[in-house]
């Protein structure tokens, strides 16, 4: 399968709406794991694997379907992060870009970072031309989180979660 993320954002993408934003370098690697245990942590689905996580990481620094947006200069510690996936519904060869996640440092919510990630799923979405599946898996604030993605974006459809040990 060929992934249309395997080309160079930068040069096709512009970052007008999105100005702190930036593509990940490989540089930005541990920090991006910090943040992602601490959204692993808030998102509480399951114990952090940091194998499977620098895996998926390496979609995007490896060019095979991954892009990471974030906001902090590079060197230093970010403060936010979106991880998106080029992958296909499991009825279609059509590709569409899937969030995986888009997480906000704690020092940093009473900013608008979450709003600049998603306009940059957006303009991926649109340099790429795919659908964008996006949406919120919280344990807290979880209706504050819906309202902002529902300022951004159309709602289609729900999810839900039920864990048998709760």
């Amino acid at each position: 399968m060929h992934f249309p993320g395997s080309m160079s954002m930068g040069t096709i993408m512009k970052f007008d709406d999105c100005p702190d934003v930036r593509i990940a370098q490989v540089d930005d690697e541990p920090e991006l794991v910090r943040l992602a245990e601490l959204a692993a942590a808030e998102d509480g689905q399951g114990s952090f694997n940091i194998d499977k996580v620098r895996s998926v990481f390496g979609l995007h620094f490896c060019k095979a379907g991954g892009i990471i947006g974030v906001i902090g200069a590079p060197g230093q510690k970010l403060m936010a992060f979106t991880l998106l996936a080029i992958t296909q519904p499991w009825y279609s060869d059509e590709g569409h870009v899937q969030e995986l996640s888009l997480f906000v440092d704690p020092e940093h919510r009473k900013t608008n970072y979450a709003k600049q990630l998603m306009v940059f799923s957006k303009k991926t979405s649109e340099a790429l031309n795919l659908n964008l599946s996006i949406g919120v898996v919280a344990n807290e604030k979880t209706e504050a989180k819906v309202r902002l993605y529902q300022r951004q974006f159309p709602q289609s459809g729900a999810f839900f979660r039920y864990n048998p040990q709760a």
